[in-house]
């Protein structure tokens, strides 16, 4: 599939019924921590948040997003579900990044758009003041607030 002008030519989808291998699970890894804007990555806790939305961990599962052009990871994303429907948002989107080389060319925007397709309920993310990543949030409906943005439906 190609999308974004050509940019985006695999879009990736793990969930509980389709795990990436340990060695994709590296690569996402690697990618989130070097890539995470304003962050000091823990990769122990990516590769955590990855078994949560996979259900390899105890978990209310979730789904990782990868987009890669030509073979090498240009977004990747991670979701897990929070079981707490109608008291806090059932999604919470912990990790959002896109390589340096692609960043400002709709790469961010087509990723939140695929979080908000697959994502059931309301789905929360945490950003820093200054994250660039905030703007294109809003644009989908994300509200700001003290401690998360929250995009409610």
């Amino acid at each position: 599939m190609q999308t974004l002008d050509g940019i985006i030519t695999e879009n990736l989808l793990f969930n509980a019924t389709n795990r990436p291998s340990q060695m994709e699970k590296h690569k996402i890894v690697d990618f989130l921590s070097e890539y995470l804007e304003g962050m000091e990555p823990n990769k122990e806790f990516i590769r955590k948040a990855i078994e949560y939305a996979t259900k390899e961990r105890l978990s209310f599962g979730g789904f990782t997003i990868v987009n890669k052009s030509h073979g090498e990871i240009v977004g990747a994303a991670i979701v897990n579900q929070t079981g707490m429907e109608g008291y806090m948002a059932e999604n919470v989107l912990v990790y959002i990044a896109v390589s340096d080389k692609f960043r400002n060319k709709g790469v961010a925007r087509n990723m939140i758009d695929q979080v908000l397709r697959h994502a059931k309920g309301d789905v929360a993310l945490h950003l820093k003041g200054d994250s660039s990543l905030a703007p294109i949030c809003e644009k989908f409906g994300f509200k700001r607030s003290i401690v998360e943005m929250r995009l409610e439906r």
